[in-house]
């Protein structure tokens, strides 16, 4: 009976529409297209005004129109266009960063919190050729708010721990981080951690004459490292106002002026340095003397390298390459070229004596015999000298007592036959 119900109705409505269309050609069509035409201004012009909660949040501009909602004061506006994004574009991680930024603002630490961690848990696969991908927990943005969050609580490893996971995919000196490079500034500052703070700012003449002086010895230490002359020369002027620690003060007064190829301005630094024994301070005094045109007085420097200084064989090659190439300093040498190599021997044995490294290739050609480092830069935290000796098993055949000193940017070659190469290499320091 329901059947026959059915299809009675159904040929009813298509007699019906057979008439209408008889009747007047076309006129469905043209109703089909006006009922379109009102669809789709209502969705056009009606959606945004019925539905006010997402106006504005198309999500390929969320972050553009959440900070034009805040800056119109609509707080509440806002959070809603973020939460809409993080609905339709659920990998992206500034969504969820977005959205837990504004609930942090309001309060909300919890909900915000929640949103963050999903921001660096969010990994991206790599099966949708049109989709990003990335390793999940680095996301920049998400940590660097994780760690204002931490350091505005007074919570400073906490808030160093996210900054320093924000690092290895991101330039956090970049403009794009420009808000919050202030607080990283304050932050590595405030636990003495020189080489990252000057990434971000450097010091004020108020804040270096705060510091307490083996602070200032660290800060100007880095400063020796990163090449950063001005503000190395402003630290090394607090210590001489203090009169504390002279002699390394006027070591980093000259090197400041050495490596702004000052040299005539830096030897007197460097000559109260090297008569207070100083390390390194007779390298580059010899150094500035050769540049000066004082061979002579360059080869008696280079011979006050103290016992345990780095670069004293190194000193003492650039002694024994004047002695065989400058007259005026061949001619009233404190030692002969010959006794320098021997010194030079012996430097190279007594590093031999040290607690061999364990494990190397021993395949390769070159095989390190000993490391030796300055205390006095590593615990700076920054950039430092290591001295590397190095045994070469397939050396070459040249002639015998062959010395060759070579210089790369932050690097010294010195190769001593047979068989063994000395490397005065600057490395970062990753641990302090």
């Amino acid at each position: 009976m329901a059947r026959v119900t059915t299809d009675k109705a159904r040929d009813t409505g298509a007699n019906a529409v057979r008439d209408m269309q008889l009747r007047h050609p076309g006129g469905v069509a043209v109703g089909a297209v006006a009922v379109a035409a009102a669809i789709v201004l209502l969705l056009v012009y009606g959606f945004p005004r019925l539905f006010p909660a997402i106006e504005g949040s198309h999500p390929d501009h969320f972050v553009k129109n959440v900070a034009r909602a805040l800056a119109n004061g609509n707080d509440r506006q806002a959070l809603r266009i973020a939460r809409h994004a993080t609905r339709v574009r659920r990998f992206d991680p500034m969504t969820y960063t977005m959205y837990g930024r504004l609930l942090l603002a309001q309060g909300e630490a919890d909900a915000g919190l929640d949103q963050l961690d999903k921001a660096i848990c969010l990994r991206k696969d790599a099966t949708p050729p049109h989709q990003e991908t990335r390793k999940p927990h680095y996301f920049a943005p998400a940590r660097l708010t994780l760690g204002t969050y931490y350091l505005e609580r007074g919570q400073i490893i906490e808030a160093l721990n996210q900054f320093e996971l924000a690092r290895p995919y991101a330039r956090l000196a970049d403009p794009q981080y420009a808000d919050f490079q202030a607080l990283l500034y304050q932050a590595y500052a405030q636990r003495t951690l020189w080489a990252r703070a000057l990434e971000f700012g450097e010091p004020s003449d108020r804040e270096l004459a705060n510091l307490e002086t083996n602070n200032l010895i660290r800060l100007a230490r880095v400063c020796e490292g990163l090449g950063s002359w001005d503000l190395l020369r402003r630290a090394a002027e607090r210590l001489i106002e203090r009169d504390e620690f002279l002699g390394e003060a006027h070591y980093l007064l000259g090197r400041a002026g050495f490596g702004e190829k000052r040299y005539d301005a830096c030897l007197d630094h460097l000559k109260r340095a090297v008569s207070d024994e100083q390390p390194g301070a007779a390298f580059f005094l010899g150094l500035a003397l050769e540049n000066t045109a004082q061979p002579e007085a360059a080869v008696q420097a280079f011979l006050q390298a103290p016992p345990g200084d780095l670069y004293r064989p190194f000193a003492w090659a650039k002694a024994a390459i004047l002695l065989e190439t400058s007259p005026e300093a061949r001619s009233d040498a404190a030692m002969g070229r010959e006794k320098l190599l021997d010194e030079i021997d012996r430097e190279i044995a007594r590093m031999r004596k040290m607690t061999p490294i364990a494990e190397y290739d021993t395949y390769a050609r070159l095989r390190p015999v000993a490391v030796m480092v300055s205390a006095q830069q590593f615990v700076a935290g920054g950039h430092f000298p290591l001295l590397i000796l190095w045994e070469d098993d397939q050396p070459a055949v040249q002639v015998a007592q062959r010395l060759a000193l070579s210089r790369y940017d932050d690097t010294l070659i010195l190769q001593r036959e047979p068989g063994f190469i000395l490397q005065l290499q600057g490395v970062e320091n990753l641990v302090n």
